[in-house]
């Protein structure tokens, strides 16, 4: 065979695949094989990509419900020139508080306060034209409109609400973006010890690293399922967790079943 010859019949390296790529693969037992050999670069971009994805949906969901919320439950009250205006009286109790909204009076005093701690309420706001009258737990305060927006300033309280609901919002977002990245990692650790098991028990020659890089990307049917339920209940169900793990088991012993038994790359250090 000529030089020509036997560089053409070379077989050329394998691509592993792109984040994209992996992203199908994930869902495809057979194709664990091109897994196995993704760069630990790789694998902790999927990873964190996957879950900013999973998580941004999920505070979508929360956000517009929130949302929803928040414009029936908080009056069109408007403060202009050191005055509240509304448009409906507005109020909501619980066992321990009390908030009234109003511009039918001027405000309310000390007296009007302490009459509800009587009542048996602990967190007390009386909302009035002028003024806001505040008791917590003994404690009375009184703030006055004027002091704290002056004149020829408007103010919105939904708009003041929505901001603030942003806010947290994107608090929220950082703090579950976080912790869920660090928990996938974390509970990919976990099923590696039940991936060593079943490479012994299907006779699988795999490595550590390749093993932990199946756990991950097994997890991936469950916790797209599970995120995907949660945005379209809108958060008033998910899945069990139960059942995620049940799913993530039962899909990695696939993945055991149908990896070739003899890889060459399998064989090969990290």
């Amino acid at each position: 065979m000529d030089i020509y010859n036997y560089q053409n019949n070379t077989p050329s390296p394998q691509k592993l695949p792109n984040i994209f790529k992996s992203f199908l693969y994930a869902f495809v037992p057979t194709k664990y094989d091109q897994l196995i050999k993704v760069k630990t670069g790789s694998l902790i971009g999927f990873v964190t990509l996957l879950t900013l994805i999973g998580v941004m949906i999920v505070m979508t969901a929360f956000g517009f419900m929130f949302m929803g919320e928040m414009n029936e439950e908080i009056p069109d009250v408007v403060i202009r020139d050191g005055r509240l205006y509304a448009d409906d009286e507005y109020l909501t109790t619980t066992q321990v508080s009390y908030l009234l909204v109003t511009d039918n009076v001027d405000g309310f005093s000390r007296e009007d306060a302490k009459a509800l701690v009587d009542s048996g309420y602990r967190q007390i706001m009386l909302v009035g034209r002028d003024k806001i009258s505040v008791m917590r737990y003994g404690q009375y305060q009184e703030i006055y409109y004027a002091d704290i927006v002056g004149y020829g300033e408007e103010i919105r309280i939904k708009d003041v609400a929505k901001t603030f609901l942003y806010i947290g919002i994107a608090i929220m977002f950082m703090v579950f973006y976080i912790g869920n990245t660090i928990w996938y990692f974390l509970s990919s650790a976990i099923l590696l010890l039940i991936g060593l098991i079943l490479a012994q028990l299907f006779g699988r020659r795999l490595r550590a690293g390749q093993i932990f890089r199946i756990a991950v990307y097994s997890r991936v049917l469950g916790y797209v399922a599970a995120t995907l339920v949660n945005a379209c209940s809108f958060l008033n169900f998910s899945v069990p967790t139960f059942i995620r793990i049940a799913t993530t088991l039962i899909f990695m012993v696939a993945v055991f079943h149908f990896m070739p038994r003899e890889d060459g790359a399998a064989n090969q250090p990290l």
